[in-house]
Formats: structure tokens, C-alpha cells, sequence
């Protein structure tokens, strides 16, 4: 349903990569009520730091591009513009935990240490790190795994419409994202309540 698309010139390691899709995907779901299953995050690098202009000048001095989270969303009553800002915090607070946090899993941030360095970083690692814009575009239709987007706030009928087709995917075709689906069905209370 959502797509997530992360455009960086902040260098992210495929640890930070997974755990910010992971934050941003638990985040997600749980504020919308979404199955992990199609909420999708896609990382792009970003262009030529001399590619962005901000007033009329080359973004960072022409030494970066600017860091972006823009996300796909389906619009309704009930998503409101106070409800996608303050989504949008959320996403940013996802954003500098992961940025500033480790590099690789297994790794811990010791005092003072910043993105696994210690002391304190530079003026132009800040303005890298730096999330510029987290944005949101509406859906207005859509098919995403074989399935037609239900409008927003309808999701209990729609996994009770769909609910034949997700258990064919996952038992006939052994379809693992849809057994996942299936499982997240069972295990998360708010969307188990949906389907009951």
C-alpha cells in the first residue's frame, strides 16, 4: 500500500538500511493499520550533490544532496494533515536514531560515540546526516500483490474480502510473504480483531 522511498547521500549500510525499513514498517502499520506485508521501503542514492538547489543555490554548498523520506500513502477522512505530521516526526526521529546510531548490528554506541566514532562529528558529517524532507503523496488506486488497495480506514473489509485469496497464495502456491501475512493476522491484536 505505502511505499516508502528513502533518498540519500548519507551513506547507509545495509544494517541501517534494514533496520530503518524495519522502524518505518512497524511504524507504518501500526499507526494505520496495515499488514507489514505492503508497506514497502525502496532506498535511492541520492543525485549529483550539484544536481539540488535550494533557493536559487546548490544545496549544502554543492557538497551534498539533501536526505529525503517521500511516502505513497492512500488518503481519507481520517488521516488527517495533523495525523500525517505528526507521523512525519515520528519518521524523522526513525531516521537520526538509525543515522547516528551503529553501523553494524552487534555494535553498541559508547559515550560519545557517534555512527560507531567517537567524539563528536563535523559540521559537514551533521549536514550530511542531515533529513531534509519527509513528504507524503496520495494514492487514488491501486494493485499491489495481486490485490486491489482498499480505500483507507476499509481495511477490515478488505482483508475479510481478500481473505481466500491471501490463503491460497500462502498455502497453494507456498507463497512465504503471504504465510507471513497470514501469521502477522494471528499474532497482532489490532489486525486480528479486523478479521474476527
Amino acid at each position: 500500500m505505502p511505499i516508502y522511498r528513502i533518498q540519500h547521500s548519507c551513506p547507509l549500510t545495509q544494517y541501517q538500511k534494514s533496520l530503518l525499513a524495519h522502524k518505518i514498517t512497524v511504524l507504518h502499520s501500526t499507526e494505520f493499520l496495515t499488514p507489514s506485508l505492503f508497506v514497502n521501503v525502496h532506498y535511492l542514492p541520492g543525485e549529483p550533490a550539484s544536481d539540488f538547489f535550494l533557493a536559487g543555490k546548490p544545496y549544502n554548498h554543492g557538497l551534498t544532496s539533501p536526505n529525503r523520506i517521500m511516502g505513497t500513502v492512500r488518503t481519507g477522512p481520517k488521516r488527517t494533515k495533523e495525523r500525517f505530521d505528526a507521523f512525519a516526526k515520528q519518521l524523522e526521529a526513525a531516521w537520526y536514531e538509525v543515522v547516528n546510531g551503529p553501523k553494524e548490528e552487534g555494535q553498541a554506541n559508547v559515550r560519545g560515540a557517534v555512527n560507531g566514532h567517537r567524539g563528536e562529528i563535523s559540521k559537514e558529517e551533521r549536514l550530511a546526516r542531515k533529513l531534509h524532507i519527509v513528504g507524503f503523496t496520495p494514492v487514488i488506486g491501486g494493485l499491489e500483490n495481486g490485490v486491489l488497495l482498499p480505500s483507507a480506514d476499509n481495511e477490515a473489509t478488505w482483508l475479510k474480502d481478500n481473505m481466500t485469496f491471501f490463503k491460497e497464495q500462502a498455502e497453494l502456491y507456498d507463497d512465504e510473504p503471504f504465510q507471513n501475512l497470514l501469521q502477522e493476522l494471528k499474532e497482532r491484536p489490532d489486525l486480528r480483531k479486523l478479521v474476527e
